[in-house]
């Protein structure tokens, strides 16, 4: 066997492997995230964390190349896909914040993948994270806030996102105690300022006068994120 073949192996039985568990998993937490006699929490938190566990082992998913059976199998993956999606969009609602927590994480992992961005807007994400993000658990907006400012990077998401009504609380939390957040938060008004009308709706939101303010933050990310996001603003 020569070695490049070995090498396509080896990345057919990872391909493979990944689907199987994304199939596993969206069957274990749609039962899980479903449990509605879960008083304790429990079954949501351990359908959170296995949402990210999944995610953060970059599963990924089989493009349809024209066989049948391999094009099944590509249907069944997306499909499982959409399924722990549904899961972590509907754990976002969840009474317990753990879970909150993780569900709002394994979005933001999954929103750092572009194949992605738009299907979990379609999936629902948008008003339960912009929901979520009036949390006072820091980790939990940090986490929303965060899976939003990825979200952003798609251009097609933008508008989504103004709609959603999330421009004044991102605006708010650009302020918050933790630096975490501030920095997510701030991230996330840079990257709505790409287009003409979201850069009015950011002036509109009340904008403005924070990023001047944050001009001074000690952290450096924080001080780009506001140059910059103020620079693009001036273009108009």
């Amino acid at each position: 066997m020569t070695e490049g073949a070995g090498v396509d192996m080896l990345e057919a039985e990872r391909l493979d492997a990944s689907a199987a568990v994304t199939r596993e998993a969206a069957l274990a937490v749609g039962r899980l995230a479903g449990d509605t006699r879960d008083a304790t929490g429990a079954a949501h938190r351990a359908a959170a964390a296995a949402l990210v566990r999944v995610s953060d082992a970059g599963v990924s998913l089989p493009a349809p190349g024209g066989d049948a059976d391999a094009d099944a199998d590509a249907d069944a993956d997306a499909a499982s896909m959409r399924a722990l999606l549904r899961a972590a969009v509907a754990l976002l609602a969840s009474p317990f914040a753990a879970a909150r927590r993780d569900a709002a994480a394994a979005l933001g992992n999954w929103a750092a993948v572009p194949a992605l961005q738009r299907l979990i807007v379609d999936s629902g994400a948008l008003p339960p994270l912009v929901a979520i993000i009036a949390s006072a658990d820091f980790d939990v907006q940090c986490n929303a806030v965060g899976c939003i400012t990825n979200l952003a990077t798609l251009d097609a998401n933008k508008a989504s996102i103004a709609n959603s009504g999330a421009l004044i609380p991102l605006t708010k939390l650009a302020t918050s105690l933790d630096l975490s957040v501030q920095r997510n938060a701030t991230g996330a008004l840079l990257n709505m300022t790409h287009t003409a009308e979201n850069r009015i709706q950011l002036v509109d939101a009340n904008a403005v006068p924070v990023l001047v303010q944050l001009l001074d933050s000690p952290d450096y990310d924080i001080q780009y994120y506001c140059t910059t996001s103020l620079s693009n603003i001036a273009v108009d």
